[in-house]
């Protein structure tokens, strides 16, 4: 079994995979690439938009009367 690259998103992966506790710089750069991956890939204003759309075509409704 290789060495967990600590600090590292790789790292964070390693820890998951395993099944162990994350540790703190592994888990402080995986929030900072997922942070910058949804700024770059995700517009807030776009998915609130799909949620309405969503939400008026009872989407969310449960059945209940």
């Amino acid at each position: 079994m290789n060495a967990i690259e600590h600090g590292t998103r790789r790292g964070y992966q390693q820890h998951k995979a395993r099944g162990g506790m994350v540790c703190e710089p592994c888990r402080d750069a995986n929030n900072t690439y997922m942070r910058e991956y949804q700024r770059q890939h995700y517009d807030a204003a776009e998915r609130h938009d799909r949620y309405l759309g969503y939400k008026d075509a009872g989407y969310y409704d449960r059945g209940v009367a």
